[in-house]
Order: C-alpha cells, then sequence, then structure tokens
C-alpha cells in the first residue's frame, strides 16, 4: 500500500477475513499489508497467516501481518489480527520510521491481536522509532494474548512477547495502553513477557510508556520481567490498573528476576495509587542478584546507572503489592527485589515470600542502593532464610540503604519467629529513622 486508504469489513471481523494462509498449497509465505508513505485505516477484519520470512533483506524479515514504514497514521478498529509470523520482529505488526520522516501516529482500538510469534522481539507487535522521528502509540480496550517470542538465545537487546516499545533516540516517542489486557504471552529466555520498553540510546532515557483506566497485565512469562521490563525508558502506571491478577493463575512469571516488573538501567518508573502488584513469581532464582517476585531494580554495576522508582498511594487507597514470591536456590525479595533508589508511599506489602531454603527478604530484599517506606506497612511476608519482612544487605561489595519514615511497620509477627516479617541487618547494616516514627507500636522486630 503506498496511497492512502481505508478497508472496512463489511459484516464484521468474525466473517470479514484476510487469510495469507501461511505456505499451504506450496505458495510463498507473505505478510498481508506493506505500508509505506501513506495512511491506512482498517475496520471490522481478521488478519491471519501473514509470514514475514524472507530472509533475503532485512525489511522482509518484519512485521508478518502488517509492516508499516514511515506511514503518518496507522488505524486499526474492531479487528483481529491472529497467527502471523516474523522471522526477527513484530509477528502481528511491525511499524517503524526513518530519520528525515514525519513523526507517526498509531491508533489501535477494540481489537485482539492473538497468537502471533517472532524470534527477536514484537511477538505480538512493534513500534520502533528511529533517530528524531518518533511514535504515538495508543492501545485503547485491546487484548494482546498468546503471542510467544522463540529465541532461545538470551539478549537483553530483544524482548517483548506481547508488545516491544523502542523509544529510540527522542524522549517524545509515547506509548499509552488504555484499558484491555496484555495476558498470557511468552517471551521465553528474553525480557518482558507482556511489553518490554527500551531505548535505542546508550545512557539516555527515551520514550515512556503510559498504562491506564484499569489495564490488567497478567499472565505473561519471560527470563527477566514477566510482566514488564523497562530499560532507558520511562514506565508509568496510572491508578486502577493490576500487574498480575487475583490468584496465581493470573501471575506474571519471570525465571530470574521482575516477575511482575524489571526496572532496567537508566529506567524511571512511576507508580500511582490504586494500582496493585499480586501474584507474580520469580521461578528461578539463582544469584543473590537476581529476585524481586513483585518488583525488581537491577544491579547495573553503575549506583548511578540503576534505575529509580517511585511509588506513591493514598492513605484511602494504597498501592498493593501482594502474594508475590521469589523462588529458587537463592530466592530474594518476593515482594521486592531492590538494587536501586526506590520510595515507597502509602503502600502496602502483605502475603510476599522467599520461601525456599536459601529464601531472602520475603517483604523487601535491599541488597545495593536505598529503600524508603513512607507512611507504609510490610505484614504477613515470611523467607525460609532470613528476612522475613526485610532484608538489608552489607558487605565489602557494596551495602543496602533502608529508611522508615513516619507511620511506617514492619508489622511484628504474633509468635516472633525468624523469617515470619522481621527485619534482619546483615553485618552491621542499618535501618534510617527519619524523624519521628508515629505508627502503632512496635515498628518492627529486628533478628
Amino acid at each position: 500500500v503506498t496511497k492512502s486508504i481505508t478497508i472496512r469489513g463489511k459484516n464484521g471481523s468474525g466473517s470479514d477475513i484476510l487469510d495469507a494462509n501461511k505456505t499451504t498449497g506450496g505458495k510463498d509465505a507473505h505478510r498481508i499489508f506493506k505500508v509505506t508513505n501513506c495512511n491506512l485505516t482498517l475496520e471490522g477484519l481478521t488478519l491471519k497467516g501473514g509470514m514475514a520470512t524472507d530472509t533475503s533483506e532485512y525489511d522482509k524479515k518484519l512485521g508478518g501481518g502488517i509492516y508499516g514504514k514511515n506511514i503518518q497514521n496507522l488505524t486499526i478498529k474492531n479487528c483481529i489480527i491472529q497467527n502471523c509470523e516474523a522471522t526477527t520482529s513484530g509477528g502481528g505488526i511491525y511499524i517503524t520510521t526513518a530519520a528525515d520522516k514525519p513523526p507517526i501516529q498509531v491508533t489501535i482500538a477494540d481489537t485482539q491481536i492473538l497468537q502471533n510469534t517472532a524470534v527477536q522481539s514484537g511477538g505480538g507487535l512493534e513500534f520502533r522509532s528511529d533517530q528524531a522521528t518518533h511514535i504515538t502509540g495508543i492501545l485503547d480496550s485491546v487484548t494482546i494474548r498468546g503471542n510467544s517470542l522463540t529465541s532461545t538465545a538470551e539478549n537483553p537487546l530483544y524482548g517483548g512477547a506481547g508488545v516491544c516499545f523502542s523509544g529510540g533516540y527522542t524522549k517524545r516517542s509515547t506509548l499509552t495502553v488504555k484499558g484491555g489486557s496484555i495476558d498470557g504471552n511468552n517471551a521465553g529466555e528474553l525480557y518482558g513477557g507482556g511489553i518490554y520498553i527500551k531505548t535505542g540510546a546508550s545512557g539516555s532515557v527515551n520514550g515512556t510508556l503510559t498504562l491506564k483506566d484499569g489495564v490488567r497485565i497478567s499472565g505473561n512469562t519471560a527470563k527477566n520481567g514477566g510482566g514488564i521490563a523497562v530499560h532507558s525508558a520511562t514506565l508509568i502506571i496510572e491508578p486502577g490498573c493490576t500487574i498480575g491478577g487475583d490468584n496465581a493463575s493470573q501471575g506474571n512469571t519471570a525465571k530470574t528476576s521482575g516477575g511482575g516488573i524489571s526496572v532496567g538501567k537508566k529506567a524511571e518508573c512511576t507508580i500511582k495509587e490504586g494500582v496493585t502488584i499480586r501474584h507474580n513469581r520469580v521461578s528461578n532464582g539463582t544469584n543473590i542478584m537476581d529476585g524481586g517476585g513483585g518488583l525488581y531494580i537491577k544491579d547495573t554495576g553503575t549506583q548511578a546507572d540503576n534505575g529509580i522508582v517511585t511509588i506513591t498511594g493514598t492513605l484511602g487507597n494504597p498501592v498493593r503489592i501482594e502474594d508475590n514470591e521469589a523462588r529458587g536456590s537463592i530466592g530474594v525479595g518476593g515482594g521486592i527485589a531492590n538494587n536501586g533508589t526506590i520510595t515507597l508511599t502509602h503502600v502496602h506489602i502483605s502475603g510476599c515470600k522467599a520461601p525456599d531454603s536459601a529464601g531472602l527478604g520475603g517483604g523487601i530484599y535491599v541488597r545495593r542502593g536505598a529503600c524508603t517506606l513512607i507512611d507504609s506497612n510490610v505484614n504477613g511476608c515470611e523467607a525460609s532464610g532470613a528476612g522475613g519482612g526485610v532484608y538489608v544487605y552489607k558487605g565489602a561489595d557494596g551495602a543496602g540503604e533502608f529508611t522508615m519514615q513516619s507511620s511506617t511497620r514492619i508489622v511484628p509477627s504474633a509468635n516472633n519467629d525468624r523469617g515470619k516479617n522481621d527485619i534482619f541487618l546483615r553485618d552491621g547494616a542499618c535501618i534510617t529513622l527519619s524523624g519521628g516514627l508515629t505508627g502503632e507500636r512496635f515498628v518492627g522486630r529486628i533478628t
């Protein structure tokens, strides 16, 4: 497609189907739409069976259903994009820009993106901006489900089984997810089972992902960042969104770190009131630098490059981090594993666990960086090794800083057992009390 066009189904996506049939009948594999330098609107259609698997040129390995380059507006409404494949990226949809072209606006509404496959990134869809050109993407009431990545080689540059959003080289690129759900996607050995947002520019913070209007990120899997992984970019989670679900089957799972959310190098994450992070897990932590069943802030080796997380609830509408767990031969931080800077205000952490034999920090594990709790509480958390509520590390290779302020409590368990919501301070680690603590006695139990 090289001229602007609207294609509208007559009867709707249930019966108006564009089926590329993959390689049925011995024909060459092909994608469904290639769109360049124009606008495209699709309404009430099903796109299925597209393949971008020609290895003769790089662009022919992108966008099994739709490949768009240098378009100005792409609008997709009431459609289904299903069972498409790409050898590299964008199994269902791949949208990209060039430096000398106008910005791109992509709006996808009331649409399902299902069971698509790519090798490296964007199993369902990928937006990639380049140089000075930016993309504005909106996903409104979209279901992104059952998409996957097939690469077996771990590589932090790749991921996003549901959605991959590459912020490129400009802060102006944005993706807003309004309502809907991103669930049941599998990134395998890569990052971001549900969503991966990353920058193309080393050492800068470019691109912003915003979740709002009650969107749910659940049942996704990856090696790192089961629900969401963010790297050198900004993540904002607005009130009422859920990372995980109401039971264990709805939670997100990471093999090593960040069951719910993984915050990587130069990443900035803001989580607002009424957000719930629940029933997420790390399944196979093997290193004390792994972990974070609910939330993980990566250690990059340089403290200034580590992520920054700000979680701010209200007294009447706190953020809830509940029933997450970090498992494995070394499972740390059932609720949170921190190596960066995290500030929690009006946050309730409860029922989180590091249940295996060497489990540390059932509620919070502070390895490096700084963790500050303001008007927050940790309750009913457990660790089999030490620090059921909070574990603060100190060693020759660094130390964590843990601060309690205002009405914060690490609520002591009734039986005072080690590993039951206690505070463990390793080798001279300490708690900083900022001002007088105003919470009900007792505010914590140190073991």
